[in-house]
């Protein structure tokens, strides 16, 4: 639907009232779509102002407020990070989605970021979930490696969520399933590198990927092959020249299904290690 620059003009200050952090720009946003959407689809006026107040209660119903304020995870401070309403965002556009798929008989969005499991949503983190991602990656490295002895857990914890602040959105990605209360289920997390450019890799940037993992009771319910997919489109985004991995047997055909072959090389994989282990 093209938009005029009136509209786009319109919506400058939809950011929760210009930063007074009344009305979400996210409850904004989406009446204005539907006053638009209405027009378009031949519906007058006053089906329109019927259909805006039918969604803001619904999304009162469903987020218990309409206000920026409320909606902020954490409120507002002084120091408050970027993105703190990634998640929030994602939420929000699902559920304008279903609305107006609803009430409006608009026709299915394809690839809204829905999994085929009942209320699982799949999305970009963002840096209001770096204590879930942590307990994803050490879920993952107790899955692997079995349980760790206490000294080495709490220091991997620590480590892991100052990473995941330090790097979330900078040069990693990470890619999640969730539930509508927003506990996770799965995740795959990308890794992006630059480096000089080589014959291979001109641009010079080049992914990894890893924690590609499923918490028990989710599993073969296509999450992970989702969850890839979103993190391939990110690394062509980011201008990565390849995508690299370690595939476990359970996780090679899913990767062979998704194109990733088998990298030979004449070159040997070494490691040396610098200073003394935690075991001493």
């Amino acid at each position: 639907m093209k938009l005029e620059r009136q509209i786009l003009s319109a919506a400058a200050g939809m950011h929760g009232a210009g930063g007074y952090r009344a009305q979400c720009g996210l409850v904004e946003g989406a009446l204005l779509f539907l006053r638009i959407y209405c027009e378009v689809t031949g519906k007058g006026s006053g089906e329109a102002a019927k259909y805006c107040y039918e969604y803001a209660e619904a999304f009162t119903d469903r987020f218990c407020s309409l206000k920026c304020f409320d909606l902020r995870p954490g409120g507002f401070t002084e120091q408050d990070p970027p993105h703190l309403c990634e998640k929030l965002t994602c939420e929000a556009v699902l559920f304008a989605c279903e609305f107006i798929g609803n009430r409006l008989g608009g026709e299915p969005v394809a690839d809204v970021g829905q999994t085929d499991v009942d209320d699982m949503i799949l999305r970009m983190a963002g840096r209001e979930d770096c204590e879930a991602l942590t307990e994803m990656r050490m879920a993952f490295l107790e899955d692997e490696h079995g349980c760790l002895a206490c000294e080495k857990d709490a220091v991997m914890h620590r480590q892991i969520l100052g990473y995941f602040e330090s790097h979330l959105g900078q040069d990693l990605y990470a890619f999640t399933a969730v539930d509508r209360c927003g506990k996770m289920a799965a995740s795959a997390f990308l890794m992006i590198t630059e480096r000089p450019a080589m014959p291979d890799c001109l641009g010079g940037k080049a992914g990894t990927v890893f924690n590609v993992y499923t918490k028990p009771g989710y599993r073969r319910q296509g999450m992970a092959y989702r969850l890839m997919e979103m993190l391939l489109r990110k690394a062509e985004e980011a201008g990565g020249s390849y995508v690299d991995l370690k595939a476990t047997k359970d996780g090679y055909g899913l990767y062979r299904k998704l194109g990733f072959e088998e990298n030979t090389s004449a070159y040997t994989d070494m490691r040396y290690w610098v200073g003394e282990s935690l075991d001493g």
